[in-house]
């Protein structure tokens, strides 16, 4: 995470970014479990890659201060936060990575996670590269998690496995059933094997005791099954292998990202200046005069040109928005378009454009209701059954999911047709 971490201490925030949620680790081998907060996604799926990885032996957040972690009784091996110096034009700036921690032949491993089109930034790069070299010399690794290496469906597995990890008074003795039912290596799924245990324990009890003792063994990397392709379920068949077999390791997380693939991903956001074929540098912000413009919106087309150049030239999003006093989607949708639209698109209103007309169907099927002798409020046609009949019917000869007109597109097709939520009153 950036830098703004070390100024002061916020109780609810890391590093500037509000906390979203905590990961109980059982990696340090206690009675309970500690607690590792994630303020994104990313940095949960990464948290939980963390956990089940087997060659890891303790992982903790490297941008948290001591007095957090003590507010929040957090075990950590690093009671400080792990600073990194890095230069990033010409200037020195320091950076704290989102974990750090212990592999099983005791070098240092520091993780980052992120969105991929992020972690691509000149600046993030600069952080990456100074986090490499720092793991070098003490014979460690650095790891990238990205949507593109943290696959959504192992993390799901992985959240529902964790959720079944916490101990309870009846399993020992489960346990030790599980080992006489359930041998070393023999695939069944978890319903045979709760049918296995007998009627001496609850229903509840033994499907718990059978999912922990899985929960476990991936933690170890002794499950045998594909949780990056198989959803867990109670008939998907699961292998448990013995406690000195040799882990199965999860996919490896990259030490760099390519750029090739980051330009097909995410090109509309690239920094760089492509070249025509004579080889001179293209300007994909063409240029607009702004010297028609009024006051008011030239002031927030310079701000929004401001801040997209800021973008392009190697800021964050979020640090660009802030200075601009944006959110940050906002910024990010304007860089986009203004890289396809060119400068005109920072003006205020000038290149959006929607068709309103009604498709000539709805208009159809509107026109008979409000021709009825009983008068129709907009609202009554909106959500009538003959709307929602036009609208299949349509859609079952194109093939397109259109939705029924809303009350607007109504008025389009008959502008004196009542707004109110009422039809015309009947005789009392």
């Amino acid at each position: 995470m950036s830098e703004n971490g070390i100024r002061g201490v916020d109780l609810f925030k890391i590093a500037g970014e509000s906390i979203s949620g905590w990961v109980p680790s059982w990696k340090l081998g206690g009675q309970k479990p500690t607690r590792q907060p994630f303020c994104s996604l990313m940095e949960e799926r990464l948290l939980l890659y963390l956990e089940y990885h087997p060659q890891v032996v303790w992982y903790g957040r490297g941008d948290i201060s001591a007095t957090f972690a003590s507010t929040y009784n957090i075990t950590t091996v690093f009671p400080t936060s792990y600073v990194i110096t890095y230069l990033f034009d010409g200037n020195a700036h320091v950076y704290l990575p989102d974990a750090i921690g212990q592999l099983q032949d005791g070098s240092l491993f520091i993780a980052e996670a992120g969105m991929e089109r992020e972690k691509q930034r000149a600046r993030n790069q600069a952080k990456a590269e100074a986090a490499r070299k720092v793991a070098a010399a003490s014979g460690g690794v650095y790891w990238i998690g990205t949507e593109a290496s943290l696959h959504p469906k192992r993390h799901a597995n992985l959240v529902f496995l964790h959720a079944r990890r916490q101990p309870f008074p009846s399993f020992p003795e489960l346990a030790e059933a599980l080992e006489v039912v359930w041998p070393w290596g023999e695939a069944a799924t978890i319903q045979e094997v709760v049918e296995r245990l007998g009627e001496r324990w609850s229903p509840a009890e033994k499907e718990a005791a059978v999912w922990k003792l899985c929960a476990d063994a991936a933690a170890c990397g002794h499950l045998l099954v594909d949780l990056a392709n198989v959803q867990l379920s109670r008939l998907a068949p699961l292998i448990c292998l013995p406690p000195d077999s040799p882990p199965i390791l999860p996919d490896p997380l990259p030490s760099h990202l390519e750029s090739s693939h980051h330009q097909e991903e995410s090109g509309p956001l690239d920094a760089s200046v492509p070249e025509d074929p004579d080889g001179k540098p293209t300007d994909l912000l063409s240029t607009f005069d702004d010297s028609h413009l009024d006051e008011k919106q030239r002031g927030r087309f310079l701000r929004n040109l401001s801040a997209v150049e800021a973008v392009r030239n190697g800021a964050t999003l979020r640090e660009a928005a802030e200075a601009a006093g944006m959110g940050r989607s906002t910024l990010g949708r304007l860089v986009r378009r203004t890289v396809e639209l060119g400068q005109v698109a920072c003006v205020p209103r000038a290149t959006y454009h929607r068709e309103r007309e009604v498709h000539p169907a709805f208009q159809q099927t509107i026109r008979l209701l409000y021709s009825r002798p009983t008068k129709l409020s907009i609202q009554a046609i909106d959500s009538t059954c003959r709307t929602e009949t036009g609208c299949l019917a349509f859609t079952a000869g194109h093939g397109n999911g259109l939705r029924p007109p809303k009350l607007r597109s109504g008025q389009t097709v008959h502008p004196n047709a009542s707004t109110g939520t009422q039809g015309t009153k009947g005789a009392r």
